[in-house]
């Protein structure tokens, strides 16, 4: 929508947002670049108006959409000149359907791992038949991730691919599951420690050296270490590599 508003500079009297019902005004106007000037502002100069950024604005709320699963969502604006150098700008929100999770695949070529997959079922956040929601989707990788670091394998990685179809509404998702070769916690080397004796840090470890690697464990060790009120910072890292047994 180009328009003579941008040939002279003009301020922001208001913005407003119509048909936004299941996305919160609060959440659309904090993406926003383009602001309404305060209430508590009231002698100082309004904010001036900017279509580019405007036009900018309007792909930010697309986006916001369509992480929460609105695939279909259009929006236009609209200007109106009240006054010399002053505008409202209305913004039209048509959110269109929910995009909603049709299929959800598993793919994993070892076999040790495949029994898993009534577990990745049960604990990822995102389901069948429900939106399809991006930070669901992100957040269910880390739990398949975190599931298998728990059971021994600390280099595991999971892919995930996900396919929209605008049109049926559907998405169509896929996790590939590499699960690496099972690890045991090996040596424990320990830095840092100038005034506090290894054997009070080796009994606040929540791991030995022989055991199944766990991803929770070396978690709640570090937190036990931090709550002793020892340590300014209390950090466990772990090499992502898995040595051969001789």
């Amino acid at each position: 929508q180009e328009s003579e508003f941008h040939i002279r500079e003009l301020h922001i009297s208001k913005i407003n947002v119509k048909g936004a019902k299941k996305v919160k005004q609060k959440e659309i106007k904090k993406v926003m670049t383009s602001r309404a000037p305060s209430v508590k502002a009231i002698f100082k100069p309004k904010p001036v108006f900017e279509e580019e950024t405007l036009k900018e604005d309007i792909g930010r709320i697309k986006m916001l959409y369509w992480t929460k699963g609105f695939y279909s969502v259009q929006i236009s604006y609209s200007l109106e000149e009240i006054e010399d150098n002053l505008v409202n700008v209305q913004i039209l929100i048509d959110e269109g359907e929910l995009t909603v999770v049709k299929d959800i695949e598993f793919l994993m070529e070892e076999e040790e791992i495949e029994s898993f997959e009534v577990n990745f079922r049960q604990l990822i956040p995102i389901k069948g038949e429900e939106a399809f929601v991006v930070e669901k989707y992100e957040k269910s990788k880390e739990i398949i991730y975190q599931f298998l670091a728990d059971r021994g394998y600390p280099i595991a990685s999971v892919e995930g691919e996900a396919k929209v179809n605008k049109e049926k509404k559907a998405a169509y998702l896929s996790f590939q599951v590499t699960a690496g070769p099972k690890a045991y916690f090996d040596q424990i080397s320990i830095q840092g420690n100038q005034s506090v004796s290894e054997t009070l840090i080796l009994r606040e470890l929540t791991f030995e050296r022989g055991q199944l690697f766990s991803l929770s464990k070396i978690q709640e060790s570090q937190k036990k270490l931090y709550n002793t009120r020892l340590f300014k910072t209390a950090i466990i890292s772990y090499e992502r590599e898995v040595h051969a047994e001789d």
